[in-house]
């Protein structure tokens, strides 16, 4: 009860000192969204129960013509660490819009790597690859430049602390990414960076995702290379059927590193494989508020087949224009 009362009241705390901005904003969405589900592994009773994945608020909104914020608080997670002062905040950040080219962003941001794994909220991704699995931070505080050179294109430089830095200063990361598309029906986000991180190693990553479109079908394939091919790469594929209110989905990879030492996540020796599947159904008409799911995968780590079975929904606490 007392680690609860710990997380939870500075996050109250921090969303009330907020709310007066929001109300002078001119328009503020406001809104919380959760994950629960039954989940273990099969025949593994000791390890199967009800789990509270994600409890999230967000707000969004602008408090000028070319100014607007976005947040994400993420309740199941401790607001504090030594290691990460915002730990239980994902996203905080400005964003000035001076153009139709250009705009600039500063605070807590996505830190920008390639592909459409990395890229979804962690709300809506059941299992990860292997190196997902590794990673430390996702978010980090610094800033980014984005230059649209057309409709749906998107190039942004962006300087932000180190995902692998632990709150150590001076380690940073330096990332280029693209989002955009070859065509209507390839879309892209694609990455180089540098990652700085404690041990003052440092590691290039190269890292293309790609989502091939055609009809109700979707084919996401993302690859990335660690260190400079030298043998330390994974490559993850998810295949999807979307018919609106029923979502099938096949989604498996492979990670591996040979002989990279200057990687801190995935370790030399290192090997992955994963798959799995499952189906997702949105009983509302004209709505996603509400997502059942029923997820199995596996991968040659696990004694066995894991699963997961369970709701996601959102609740629209405040929406003005």
């Amino acid at each position: 009860m007392m680690k609860t009362f710990r997380i939870l009241v500075p996050a109250l705390l921090c969303l009330f000192s907020i709310v007066p901005t929001w109300a002078q904003s001119r328009d503020t969405h406001f809104w919380l969204d959760a994950r629960t589900s039954f989940a273990g592994g099969v025949g593994e009773t000791s390890r199967t129960g009800f789990t509270a994945d994600y409890v999230n608020i967000h707000a969004t909104g602008s408090l000028c013509d070319n100014i607007r914020y976005r947040f994400r608080q993420r309740l199941t997670k401790p607001v504090f660490s030594k290691e990460n002062p915002l730990n239980g905040t994902d996203l905080l950040f400005l964003d000035w819009i001076p153009s139709k080219q250009w705009d600039f962003a500063a605070g807590k941001l996505p830190v920008l790597i390639g592909g459409f794994e990395w890229d979804d909220a962690p709300i809506d991704v059941y299992y990860w690859n292997g190196y997902c699995n590794h990673v430390w931070e996702v978010y980090s505080l610094g800033v980014q430049a984005t230059f649209h050179p057309a409709p749906g294109q998107g190039v942004t430089f962006q300087l932000v602390d180190s995902p692998w830095s632990r709150n150590i200063r001076n380690c940073y990361a330096w990332n280029l990414c693209w989002h955009g598309h070859f065509a209507p029906w390839w879309h892209t986000i694609w990455s180089v960076n540098y990652m700085d991180d404690v041990f003052r190693k440092g590691i290039t990553y190269l890292s293309l995702g790609n989502r091939l479109e055609r009809g109700r079908w979707a084919a996401e394939l993302d690859w990335m290379d660690r260190g400079g091919f030298r043998g330390d790469w994974s490559f993850t594929g998810r295949l999807v059927y979307d018919t609106g209110r029923w979502n099938l989905f096949a989604k498996g990879g492979y990670d591996i590193n040979k002989s990279c030492d200057r990687d801190v996540l995935v370790p030399v020796g290192f090997e992955y494989v994963f798959g799995g599947g499952g189906v997702e159904y949105f009983p509302l008409h004209h709505s996603r508020d509400i997502r059942l799911h029923a997820v199995v995968w596996g991968d040659n780590l696990a004694e066995s087949l894991r699963f997961s079975f369970g709701i996601t929904f959102q609740l629209h606490l405040l929406s003005r224009s």
